[in-house]
């Protein structure tokens, strides 16, 4: 009996172990849900990304967090093994080190995966969170970081790649740079990461796909001002208002009549918290 009761304790602390575990980070499923493999944001270009890279400072001796969501496909082009060029081989996976993996990080600032050991197999999607408290001692400027992992080829040409195939972001396959700028503690320029926006409990968008008008509608469990953004895919605001809202049902129309047929993300946010949604324009 003695025996039965420890291990019941057992399996319960594994239990109780396993609910209450967390991951580091949850893939942006929603902004990036029709794009292609790769990590996201892409790189910053001034010229044709100039809302990519990484857009959160951080300040020294602040508690700071940013998140790139892994999308993983099918294929992989790689080196001709058999002559000049390229070929687009079939994929197995792809990784990369649980440490050492991005360079130029400041003291302070590390990172963790999802799945916990930073391995992505094909045609899924994860993310890489930074995060930490940048150290006092940190120079104040900006750190350009560089992700290293490998992508691994499946079936015939797993033989020719036994080591896999580097691969580095920002690198051939997404030009570009990250760069995460550090301030002083009290600089106003800082920003923490994004939270659930737990006070809103539905957001969803009437019609959607929209031909130019819909009504937007949310419920609340609070009284408040909120902001409400409209984005593209590249990350640029398109719309931007602030929002009454009261606490219950909450219906307003949106017109985006003069914005160009696509894939946008509508977000209410107050604060640090925010709440998603992907709105479909077919005009």
């Amino acid at each position: 009996m003695r025996l039965k009761i420890h291990v019941i304790i057992g399996l319960l602390i594994c239990f109780a172990t396993a609910a209450n575990a967390q991951t580091p980070c949850k893939p942006d499923s929603i902004r990036y849900r029709d794009s292609a493999s790769g990590v996201y944001p892409l790189p910053y270009i001034a010229t044709t990304r100039p809302n990519g890279g990484i857009d959160k400072a951080a300040c020294l001796t602040k508690a700071y967090n940013f998140v790139w969501t892994i999308k993983v496909g099918d294929t992989i082009t790689v080196p001709n093994p058999f002559g000049a060029g390229t070929i687009q081989v079939p994929l197995d996976s792809v990784l990369i080190g649980k440490t050492s993996a991005i360079s130029g990080l400041p003291t302070g600032i590390t990172y963790a995966c999802n799945p916990p050991n930073c391995v992505w197999k094909k045609q899924t999607q994860g993310c890489v969170a930074l995060s930490g408290v940048p150290a006092a001692t940190n120079a104040i400027k900006t750190y350009p970081l560089v992700i290293s992992g490998k992508a691994y080829p499946g079936g015939f040409y797993a033989s020719l790649f036994p080591n896999g195939y580097d691969l580095t972001f920002p690198g051939a396959i997404a030009e570009g740079s990250y760069d995460l700028k550090v301030y002083a503690a009290n600089d106003t320029r800082c920003t923490t990461a994004a939270e659930d926006l737990t006070e809103v409990s539905g957001m969803t968008a009437v019609p959607n796909p929209t031909n130019g008008k819909t009504v937007i509608k949310i419920e609340s469990s609070i009284t408040a001002k909120f902001d409400f953004n409209v984005t593209d895919l590249l990350g640029r605001r398109v719309i931007s208002r602030p929002l009454s809202i009261q606490a219950g049902q909450n219906t307003f129309d949106l017109d985006v009549t003069g914005l160009p047929n696509g894939i946008y993300i509508y977000t209410l946010s107050k604060g640090n918290r925010v709440l998603s949604d992907k709105l479909i324009i077919n005009q």
